[in-house]
């Protein structure tokens, strides 16, 4: 019998969805961080399921408001790290850049794990891991192992303090796209 009950002592609510325009990404951000900002009134954490990437960003900065910079720990194919697109900040490929420059996140301590998406140039990853990202890849994860990289996240995230708080976000295509063959970027 297990005694692991992570939620025995700790009281867990569903707050509910949050209502966000579907025609105009900017409006979106501004409601998303807007009602993140009213839940954390009443709780200290908050767990997100669904969306893209668009939404980490004004998640990210309610939390930080209150707890201050956050360790990204980041599962996706993808950094989500590239600079504004056609005149958008913030859009799902472009968050954790954006939390970077606002100093959302630590400036180190972060790391990106799973990383295999072949758009990414040597100047990509050398921006990420100047943001105080690191960057272990999905050959890295199959060479080193889960404990090692394990390690490694647990050590990138002392390097931001004992008690930073952390962001974790795992997206699905992180996976294989032969077992998320349904992900809309599946590289």
């Amino acid at each position: 019998k297990s005694k692991q009950r992570p939620l025995l002592e700790r009281q867990v609510a569903d707050l509910g969805d949050v209502d966000v325009t579907p025609f105009g990404i900017d409006r979106a951000v501004e409601e998303i961080h807007a009602s993140c900002h009213e839940k954390l009134k009443v709780v200290d954490r908050l767990v997100i399921m669904g969306g893209d990437h668009s939404l980490s960003y004004p998640a990210m900065k309610a939390v930080s408001e209150k707890f201050g910079p956050l360790v990204l720990i980041h599962f996706d194919s993808h950094m989500d790290t590239f600079p504004p697109m056609f005149d958008q900040d913030v859009w799902h490929g472009s968050p954790f850049r954006k939390c970077w420059e606002d100093g959302v996140i630590a400036k180190d301590g972060s790391t990106h794990i799973g990383i295999r998406a072949t758009t990414y140039s040597a100047h990509d990853l050398r921006e990420s891991d100047a943001m105080g990202i690191a960057t272990i890849t999905a050959d890295e994860v199959h060479e080193i192992g889960v404990k090692q990289c394990v390690e490694i996240v647990r050590e990138r995230c002392m390097l931001a303090g004992n008690h930073a708080p952390v962001y974790l976000s795992i997206d699905i295509d992180v996976l294989d796209p032969s077992v998320a063959p349904g992900t809309g970027t599946p590289e």
